[in-house]
């Protein structure tokens, strides 16, 4: 009989969520696309299936966590697909730099992930993000790196982007481990700031 571990399954929940969370807007842009010519001057029209170059972004971010320790800073790299104004979704890279009680230095960590923001009116956001981290933990008193699931959700604040000319958009934001275990974590509070471009 196969063994499912919470963790599993609240990865599995999560992924399913995000893919529910862009299913709609995927279909109305698809089908407010087959009623217009999307062509471009640049040939640009599709990446395939509706897709527009213009919508793609890339962006970078910034985290920490208040920790009476030392301070996990989290930098980012990410990129995805904004369906509409109101939903994006991509890919995150990520790479931690932390300490935590029982640790003698600064630890790194280093994964990817994915993640959702939906947002509700012009500057407020929800955000998802599941990410698979390969960290290092104290386990008998000895350094041992594995790989750990992290879960985030939260919400935000943005300021500008969305317009004719201009897509670009600088947040901030606050999420919350739902998954947080402090053995495992590499944050010493489940709570992180986090703040970010878009462009």
């Amino acid at each position: 009989m196969e063994y499912k571990t919470p963790q599993l399954n609240l990865l599995k929940n999560l992924t399913v969520a995000l893919l529910l969370l862009t299913s709609v807007p995927v279909f109305a842009q698809y089908t407010e696309e087959r009623q217009h010519d999307t062509t471009t001057e640049n040939g640009w029209s599709k990446l395939g299936s509706g897709i527009k170059k213009e919508d793609l972004f890339l962006g970078v971010d910034y985290g920490i966590t208040i920790n009476p320790s030392s301070n996990p800073v989290d930098l980012g790299l990410i990129g995805g697909y904004r369906f509409n104004d109101k939903v994006s979704a991509g890919v995150n890279l990520n790479y931690l730099l932390y300490g935590k009680l029982g640790f003698t230095k600064y630890e790194s960590g280093f994964g990817g992930g994915i993640f959702a923001r939906a947002f509700l009116g012009n500057v407020v956001f929800f955000h998802a993000q599941a990410n698979y981290m390969n960290l290092v933990q104290i386990q008998n008193f000895q350094r041992v790196r594995e790989s750990s699931p992290i879960f985030l959700v939260g919400g935000g604040y943005k300021r500008g982007g969305f317009s004719i000319d201009n897509s670009s958009y600088s947040y901030v934001s606050i999420l919350f481990q739902a998954n947080y275990k402090i053995e495992t974590s590499p944050y010493f509070i489940p709570v992180i700031l986090k703040g970010g471009f878009i462009f």
